[in-house]
């Protein structure tokens, strides 16, 4: 709130980041996605499920040892990144162009 009213300051963004960076706010933002259940968030794509790659990967190289995280398409294709991880709402984004077929 001080941030809000006075400014931006360096305390004020340590606070902030010290914050953003707790198991707390990740459970926060994961809860509030879930509640969302954002559309784009789709394994599904044209070609390609994410869901159904992960299971064959993880039983392949990992003996079926890994937990699944939320998986999802961008809504754009790009050309350099083509996918990211996103700790705060365990989930990994793909880039559309890998699902061209």
């Amino acid at each position: 709130m001080e941030s809000a009213i006075f400014g931006k300051s360096q305390n004020n963004t340590r606070l902030i980041r010290t914050f953003a960076s707790t198991e707390e706010y990740s459970n926060v933002l994961l809860e509030l996605d879930l509640i969302a259940e954002v559309v784009a968030e789709n394994p599904q794509g044209k070609f390609y499920n994410l869901d159904e790659l992960f299971d064959k990967v993880n039983h392949e190289y990992f003996a079926g040892s890994l937990a699944k995280p939320r998986l999802a398409w961008s809504r754009i294709n790009t050309y350099r990144k083509l996918g990211h991880y996103e700790s705060a709402r365990d989930r990994v984004v793909m880039s559309l162009t890998l699902d061209l077929g």
